[in-house]
């Protein structure tokens, strides 16, 4: 019995159309024994776990009921291989949100001790940049993002698993970036974590990026090809009480320089007419 294998299935619901792609290996072991795992099971684990949660998927079975959903089985691989499989189904199937119930490009499942993962993604990055997540003002893991070629980005997290430190997470995160073919940034050492929220945050390739006042702030508001309508912007605001409005505005569009923004992006500059002089005297300070 095989027991280093896994399957990619598709779970489709006929009241919606919409499908989900998940992961599963074929077998278990219990008591020292493996048992026969495989779709069915994770259909199962998905079942049961419906009422507790409130992913997409979740809230589609609550809505209309399990049998409502066809179980079918895609692809079967070697577990090294699970997450690169899961990731191209994903993407073929055209399953992420809104058009399906995944969440996610890929799940990197922290259960698959080897992952080939990255090879579904060799040849379409431009840049991998490697950030610093806090927990209770602690290093506490990794972010990876990849800044695809097409301009969209994509989001890894590194050091979910109990052995790991923030160190080994790091490092991990690094192994995985060498082996795409890649620009690397190393930012663990820097305050990026707004940008990390907002790219946490981004789903799709940026289309338009709007810079205005929000109160006695400067507030920048992002909109990406995924979003149906302008309510559905991303906004980050710049400022405070110790920060003057022409000081915001200049770390609005430096925060706006480090966004993965495609070549044909549109910028509205609803402030330019009164702050721009500050950016000329700020890139004379800096030449």
């Amino acid at each position: 019995m095989a027991t280093n294998l896994g399957v990619v299935y598709k779970l489709t619901c006929t009241a919606t159309g919409m499908s989900y792609i998940g992961q599963a290996k074929t077998h278990k072991t219990k008591n020292g024994k493996p048992y026969n795992y495989g779709s069915s099971g994770r259909w199962s684990d998905h079942k049961s776990s419906a009422k507790k949660h409130s992913t997409p998927l979740a809230k589609a079975i609550q809505q209309y009921g399990s049998n409502a959903f066809t179980v079918t089985d895609l692809e079967t691989v070697e577990e090294a291989d699970l997450d690169a499989c899961e990731a191209h189904w994903i993407e073929a199937e055209n399953t992420l949100q809104p058009n399906g119930y995944n969440v996610m490009s890929h799940s990197r499942n922290k259960h698959n001790k080897v992952s080939a993962l990255h090879n579904q993604y060799v040849g379409k990055v431009a840049l991998a940049e490697i950030h610093t997540v806090h927990n209770e003002g602690k290093d506490a893991f990794i972010y990876l993002y990849l800044i695809m070629l097409d301009g969209s980005s994509k989001r890894f997290t590194f050091g979910q698993n109990k052995e790991d430190t923030f160190e080994s997470a790091k490092q991990q995160a690094l192994e995985f970036a060498q082996q795409l073919d890649c620009e690397i940034k190393d930012l663990t050492g820097e305050a990026h974590l707004q940008q990390a929220r907002t790219l946490a945050g981004l789903s799709g390739t940026i289309k338009e990026v709007t810079i205005t006042t929000a109160s006695t702030l400067i507030a920048v508001y992002i909109l990406t090809g995924a979003m149906k309508m302008q309510k559905e912007r991303l906004r980050i605001c710049f400022g405070g009480k110790t920060v003057s409005k022409a000081d915001a505005y200049k770390q609005a569009h430096e925060y706006i320089k480090k966004l993965p923004l495609p070549h044909d992006f549109k910028l509205i500059d609803k402030l330019e007419s009164l702050y721009h002089n500050c950016l000329q005297q700020a890139a004379a300070t800096t030449s």
